[in-house]
């Protein structure tokens, strides 16, 4: 069981991986990016993402918003020069908490944003406390999906919004030899396991969330999925290059986040997962 300590040391040391190949430094994103129409490069996806949820929630000037594992703070940033809105970001990991401040300060939006260590099963935020609640690729990291839910419910203000962005299950039944494919990937980047998407809205409704709405956009991410493969697959290779001299490739956790991007493809070309984006109300 993986559990929170290990999520912070995968983030904190694979971090170099995703400045190689991902645009951290510039784009400050951990997720996959949206491709389509207009969009020609890998940066260009990543941002086409957060626009394309903002439009989703329609984030006003006024929302008070919580982006609940906020990594190194792109969206928060996102948000909050393109709308003017305060956001307030949570992340397991101190280190990503310093990054993203010290990004804030780097794109003029100190007075705007608030970064700080928190689990978001336990919040120490009031009851009512935002208009918007916004996960991109973090909701995968809860062990207790309800509870996270139930929390989410308790500090979203009456009418309030919640999205999230992330992989889910295409089915609940998994064969042995599909099951290992998907831990291959999904352990290697720190999560445990992912529900399906059928058990998440269920708990939407339970809990009595209003107006729950789901859209696949697989398609949208599938190149991202393939450009990970592809690098992943370079990187395995040249690291057996280096090994065949005695050189020494990477470290655990990097050699680690190398292999879960290459069956992370794998496993979405055998449609065993989607990308779903999935929004809703209090």
């Amino acid at each position: 069981m993986i559990n929170k300590k290990e999520i912070i040391n995968y983030y904190d040391k694979s971090k170099v991986s995703y400045k190689d190949v991902w645009h951290l430094n510039t784009c400050l994103a951990l997720h996959y990016g949206f491709w389509g129409k207009g969009v020609r490069n890998l940066k260009q996806a990543l941002l086409k993402e957060n626009d394309t949820l903002a439009k989703k929630v329609t984030i006003k000037s006024t929302d008070i918003i919580l982006d609940a594992g906020c990594g190194v703070g792109g969206s928060s940033i996102y948000l909050s020069k393109k709308f003017n809105c305060h956001v307030y970001g949570i992340t397991l990991s101190k280190n990503q908490a310093a990054d993203a401040t010290k990004a804030a300060k780097d794109h003029g939006v100190s007075n705007l944003v608030n970064f700080s260590v928190a689990d978001f099963h336990n919040t120490k935020f009031e009851n009512n406390s935002f208009d918007v609640i916004w996960f991109v690729e973090s909701f995968c990291h809860s062990d207790n999906p309800h509870n996270l839910l139930m929390e989410m419910y308790r500090i979203l203000k009456p009418n309030g919004r919640i999205i999230i962005a992330d992989a889910f299950l295409s089915k609940k039944d998994i064969s042995k030899k599909n099951n290992l494919i998907l831990k291959k990937w999904l352990n290697n980047w720190a999560v445990n396991n992912i529900p399906d998407l059928s058990t998440v809205t269920g708990a939407f409704s339970n809990i009595g969330y209003k107006n729950i709405n789901t859209s696949d956009y697989s398609n949208k991410i599938w190149k991202s999925a393939f450009l990970l493969y592809f690098y992943a697959n370079s990187a395995l290779a040249y690291g057996r290059l280096r090994r065949l001299i005695g050189k020494s490739y990477g470290d655990n956790i990097t050699i680690k986040n190398t292999i879960g991007a290459k069956f992370q493809y794998l496993a979405l070309r055998k449609k065993l997962w989607q990308y779903n984006i999935i929004s809703a109300s209090k």
